[in-house]
C-alpha cells in the first residue's frame, strides 16, 4: 500500500492534470489537506514538499501553495544516448541486504531491499557509478551475489518475471559540482561536474520496486528529446 503522503501527492497531480487547478491557481493549504485526508501536519507537509521537488507547485511563505506555471507532462520521446555500447563493461562493487530501519530516507518502506553498487566502464574508462536499492522479494536469495547482478533488470526479470523497464517511474537529473570525493575517485574526475540521476520505479499499486542513484561523467552524458512525430519519422523543423 502506498504511503499516505504519496496518495495525497498523486491525487493533487491528477487534479492538476485534469485542469481542476490551472497554472497559477492557489492550491490546498496544509490545514485543508490535514482535514481532507485526516493526516498529520508532517504527512501534509511531506506531500506538498514532494510536489515542490517535482516542479508541480511553488510555495511562498505567508501566501500559500500555487500550481507552477512551468510546462509539465508534455509528451516527448526521451533517449539516454549510449557511447559505444560494444565497449561497455560492468563491475559489481558490493551487494547487501538492507533492513527497513537502515534504508535511505528516500525509501518509505517496511520491507528489506537489496543494495547493489556497480560501476560501468566504456572502453576501460569508468563513467557511471550506480547505487540501486531493489525490493528484496524480486531477487532470489541465491542470486544476491556480484556475479549474478551485473545486470539488475535481467536478474529481476529472470527471478520474478517482472520487467522493471515497463513500470511507472520518476527520474530527476541534476548537475553536481564539486563531486563527492569517493565518487570523483571512482570516476577518475579530477575537476568538473558530474551528472546525477535519481530514479524511483513503482508498481501499479504504488509500491516502490527500485530506487537508484547514479553519477555519470559529464563527458559521457548525452540526452535526446524529441516530439513524438519526429521520433516516429514525422515532419521535422527546417
Amino acid at each position: 500500500m502506498a504511503a499516505k503522503y504519496e496518495r495525497i501527492k498523486q491525487d493533487i497531480i491528477s487534479e492538476i492534470q485534469s485542469g481542476q487547478f490551472q497554472p497559477g491557481d492557489k492550491l490546498y493549504s496544509e490545514s485543508e489537506l490535514k482535514r481532507k485526508y485526516d493526516v498529520s501536519s508532517i504527512t501534509a507537509v511531506k506531500a506538498l514538499q514532494e510536489l515542490v521537488n517535482e516542479g508541480y507547485v511553488v510555495r511562498y511563505q505567508g501566501k500559500g501553495t500555487f500550481v507552477s506555471k512551468r510546462k509539465r507532462r508534455e509528451l516527448i520521446q526521451y533517449t539516454d544516448l549510449e557511447h559505444s555500447p560494444a565497449a561497455e563493461s560492468v563491475t559489481v562493487l558490493d551487494v547487501a541486504l538492507v533492513d527497513p530501519d537502515e534504508l535511505p530516507a528516500a525509501i518509505d518502506a517496511q520491507a528489506p531491499y537489496v543494495a547493489i553498487v556497480r560501476i560501468k566502464k566504456n572502453g576501460g574508462v569508468p563513467y557511471n557509478y550506480i547505487t540501486s536499492y531493489v525490493a528484496a522479494d524480486l531477487i532470489d536469495p541465491a542470486h544476491r551475489t556480484a556475479k549474478q547482478l551485473s545486470s539488475v533488470y535481467d536478474r529481476v526479470a529472470a527471478d520474478s518475471g517482472l520487467d522493471l523497464l515497463r513500470q511507472n517511474f520518476r527520474q530527476t537529473v541534476s548537475v553536481v559540482y564539486p563531486v563527492d570525493g569517493d565518487i570523483a575517485e571512482a570516476l577518475s574526475i579530477t575537476d568538473g561536474p558530474a551528472i546525477k540521476q535519481v530514479m524511483f520505479n513503482y508498481a501499479a499499486d504504488g509500491r516502490l520496486l527500485e530506487f537508484t542513484t547514479s553519477y555519470k561523467r559529464w563527458d559521457y552524458y548525452t540526452v535526446l528529446f524529441e516530439s513524438p512525430t519526429i521520433a516516429q519519422g514525422g515532419p521535422g523543423r527546417e
